[in-house]
């Protein structure tokens, strides 16, 4: 099960869920935001399955949670229950590492580093082994947005091409096979994105005219065109929707994997797809949804993100212009942060101020 955060104006980290990640100095799972402990002034926050991390506005990475597969880019393999530095004097403007065993980042050359488990080459480096420090993705690529699966990865760059690396074997890569690969491969279709998610075994793209494709694993409709129909290369979402953002949810359990998509648009609305056995699509009800639907409530968000898990304990998030957090879905582990473990198919408030 994993948890969820948010940062203060100031930079500060919150976050709430499972222990693991919180970067309390415990492993106590909390269902209400505590602060990220050791004074650190963030710009970005990814909270994942079993990891969190976190960019300073020097570009430096700072990591905190499990570590087994050297995920947290310290040299080591020690879990960390408060937050470390990536080694390497790096300079980094963004970083995705929702899975929990792979951790991305991109420099603003365009150049992409990875560290974690290599085994499926997630990694992207052409090697299969486990990396504790960053290495390289291979290629020369220039990437201007990354997106962390659970064992594939998927960059954009500013042409609007994606690019996939690693396990193939759900679908994920998005270039018409269930091929594995080491280094990036174009996902096919001559498609221009303007920014890109990963969800656990597939990937979503947004166009500039506000459509959203998606490919991959599409067992509990989480590719949202109105099938239950796996896609090894990408589908237009259904419904006639203009978009402006969208996250996709991590589940690492076998089987079909409940994974949700979630989509803003520019009236402020949320729309989620895929897997709702727990409420995680907002629309007051647990059916899987094979095409968007509406999160329920008159919310106007001006962010969102999607949940990752270990199991099929989903959550969604939406963040307000007032600096409030709204959650639904799953409440085990306290995810939701509303004081509770219930599960809730409509969205509650965070509690606190963040």
């Amino acid at each position: 099960m994993g948890g969820s955060g948010a940062l203060k104006s100031d930079g500060a980290a919150w976050t709430w869920g499972r222990g693991v990640v919180l970067g309390d100095n415990t492993i106590i799972s909390k269902s209400s935001p505590v602060a990220v402990v050791g004074g650190h002034l963030f710009t970005a926050l990814r909270v994942g399955i079993l990891l969190a991390g976190a960019l300073k506005s020097d570009g430096t990475a700072w990591t905190w949670g499990a570590n087994s597969k050297g995920q947290l880019g310290d040299n080591s393999v020690t879990a960390r229950s408060s937050p470390v530095s990536v080694v390497g004097a790096h300079s980094f403007i963004d970083l995705a590492n929702k899975g929990g065993v792979v951790t991305l980042a991109i420099k603003a050359d365009g150049s992409c580093w990875a560290w974690g488990e290599g085994g499926n080459g997630a990694l992207g480096n052409n090697a299969l082994t486990n990396q504790s420090s960053p290495v390289s993705v291979v290629g020369a690529h220039s990437f201007i947005a990354i997106g962390a699966g659970i064992r594939h990865s998927v960059g954009l760059k500013g042409d609007g091409t994606a690019w996939s690396w690693g396990e193939g074997s759900n679908y994920q890569i998005g270039n018409n096979t269930i091929l594995s690969y080491s280094s990036p491969v174009a996902v096919v279709g001559g498609h221009s994105f303007t920014k890109i998610a990963a969800c656990a075994w597939g990937s979503y793209g947004l166009k500039a005219n506000g459509q959203v494709w998606g490919w991959g694993t599409n067992g509990v409709g989480q590719v949202g065109d109105g099938t239950t129909t796996h896609r090894t290369s990408p589908v237009l979402v259904i419904g006639g929707h203009s978009f402006i953002a969208i996250a996709g949810s991590l589940h690492a359990g076998a089987g079909l994997g409940y994974n949700h998509a979630m989509a803003l648009k520019a009236d402020g609305t949320a729309w989620c797809w895929g897997a709702n056995i727990l409420g995680q699509c907002g629309d007051g009800t647990t059916t899987d949804r094979a095409s968007p639907v509406l999160v329920i409530g008159s919310h106007s968000f001006v962010g969102i993100a999607a949940g990752a898990s270990e199991t099929t304990y989903q959550h969604s998030l939406g963040r307000k212009a007032d600096g409030s957090t709204w959650a639904w879905g799953s409440g085990a582990a306290g995810r939701l942060g509303d004081n509770a473990a219930s599960d809730r198919s409509s969205p509650v408030a965070v509690a606190g101020t963040i």
